[in-house]
């Protein structure tokens, strides 16, 4: 008996082409983005956050109207090693 793998992602982020549905809160990211805003995104893990983060980069990146730097903070726990993620993004 052959097992087929599933056609869906579940392992890591989306392809930012294939982020759909999410409309209103990219248009709600751009904007506050645009504006200076700071924003908190949130929600339980594997809800696609960064997946949303990656569509608004490539996005931003298509239309080069806005900067986005993505820095990943997962495990920092040190001053230094803050320092070195923002200067790496």
């Amino acid at each position: 008996m052959e097992i087929e793998a599933s056609p869906f992602i579940f392992d890591g982020p989306l392809p930012p082409a294939e982020v759909v549905g999410r409309d209103d809160e990219l248009a709600a990211l751009r904007d506050r983005a645009a504006r200076g805003r700071f924003v908190a995104l949130y929600a339980p893990r594997r809800y696609g956050k960064t997946s949303l983060i990656g569509r608004l980069q490539a996005d931003a990146n298509r239309g080069q109207d806005l900067a986005v730097v993505v820095v990943d903070l997962e495990g920092c726990q040190v001053l230094d090693d803050l320092a070195r993620r923002i200067a790496d993004g």
